[in-house]
C-alpha cells in the first residue's frame, strides 16, 4: 500500500512539472513567424502605393498572424506565443481598419511595418531559445 501511494504521488508530482518545463523549439511556429517578418520587410518597398499595401500585403500579413493564432491558440503550452502573436495581429488589425478608411501616409506605413517585423523578430528570438 504504501509503495502504491509513493508511485500515485510520484506519478502526480511528474505530471504537474510538465507544465513547468520549457516549451521546446517549434519549428512550424518558427517559420511562420519567419514568414510574417520577411513580408513585412518586403512591404516597405509598397508604402509608395497605398493600393499594394491595401490589396497585398496586409491580406498576407493577416493571413500569417490568423494562422499562428490558430496554431498557438491549440498548441499545448503556448499561452506566450498565443499572447505574442495576439498583440502583432492587433496591429496588423489596426493598419487594415486605417487603409479601409484613408490612405495613410508613407511614414505610417513603413513605422507599422517596422513594428510587426520587430515583434515578428522578437518571437522567433524568445522561440530561438527554446531547448530543442
Amino acid at each position: 500500500m504504501k509503495n502504491t501511494l509513493v508511485l500515485i504521488f510520484a506519478i502526480w508530482g511528474l505530471s504537474g512539472c510538465a507544465t513547468w518545463m520549457p516549451a521546446s523549439f517549434d519549428p512550424v511556429e518558427y517559420n511562420q513567424y519567419l514568414k510574417m517578418q520577411r513580408a513585412a520587410d518586403n512591404g516597405t518597398d509598397s508604402c509608395k502605393s497605398p493600393n499594394n499595401i491595401r490589396a497585398q500585403v496586409v491580406p498576407r500579413l493577416l493571413e500569417q498572424s490568423k494562422v499562428l493564432i490558430v496554431y498557438t491558440r491549440n498548441k499545448t503550452h503556448s499561452t506566450n506565443s498565443f499572447e505574442m502573436v495576439k498583440i502583432i495581429n492587433n496591429n496588423i488589425v489596426e493598419m487594415q481598419a486605417r487603409y479601409g478608411k484613408e490612405d495613410p501616409s508613407e511614414t505610417y506605413c513603413k513605422s507599422k511595418l517596422e513594428l510587426i517585423k520587430y515583434s515578428a523578430e522578437r518571437a522567433m528570438s524568445t522561440l530561438g531559445k527554446a531547448p530543442r
